[in-house]
C-alpha cells in the first residue's frame, strides 16, 4: 500500500509478511477489530470497519502471526481516513495512524526486536538523502540569512 506523509518521518516503519491483527478498546468496551498494515516503536496503521475519532485514547491489543504474547499498549489516534482505490483491499474501510503513548521499556524493546525479524519488510525508511535534498534546496536562503545576521551584528562567521 502506498502511502503519504506531510512530514518526513524520522523512524522506521515496518509493515508485517503475515497477519497483524489489533483490536481497539476504550477502557473495557472493545471498539472496532481490524488488521495492522504497518508499525514502528511508536505507533502504527491499523485498517478497521469503524470511525475513530482522531485525538481519542484508545488501548490496543496487537496480534502478530507466531507470536503468541498480545502487545497492549495505549495510543492517541492521530489520524484517519477513508481507503481509496489506491489502498488495493481496503476500500471504503476506515485508515488510521496511532501514536503510541503508554509503551513499557520491555514492550518498546519486543516490539524493536520483532520488527528486526525477517517477518517484516520496510515500508518507510529514513535516510540522509531527505536531509541532504532539504539541505541543498535551502542552502541559497541559508547563506542569504548568514549575511543578514552579520551585517546586524557586525560579526563575520
Amino acid at each position: 500500500m502506498d502511502e503519504r506523509f506531510d512530514v518526513p518521518r524520522a523512524i522506521r516503519r515496518m509493515a508485517p509478511k503475515n497477519a497483524a491483527t489489533a483490536a481497539v478498546f476504550r477502557e473495557s468496551q472493545q471498539l472496532a477489530y481490524g488488521v495492522v498494515t504497518n508499525v514502528s516503536v511508536t505507533g502504527a496503521c491499523i485498517v478497521t470497519d469503524s470511525r475513530l475519532s482522531p485525538g481519542s485514547n484508545v488501548d490496543l491489543k496487537l496480534s502478530f502471526y507466531h507470536q503468541p504474547d498480545l502487545y497492549e499498549v495505549g495510543a492517541r489516534v492521530v489520524w484517519n481516513r477513508r481507503g481509496g482505490a489506491r489502498e488495493k483491499g481496503f476500500e471504503g474501510l476506515q485508515l488510521h495512524g496511532v501514536h503510541f503513548t503508554l509503551a513499557s521499556a520491555v514492550l518498546k524493546s519486543r516490539l524493536h526486536a520483532l520488527l528486526g525479524s525477517e517477518e517484516f519488510v520496510d515500508v518507510y525508511r529514513p535516510s540522509a538523502t531527505e536531509f541532504d535534498v532539504l539541505q541543498n534546496a535551502l542552502s541559497g536562503e541559508l547563506d542569504e540569512l548568514g549575511s543578514k545576521i552579520d551585517e546586524t551584528t557586525g560579526d563575520e562567521t
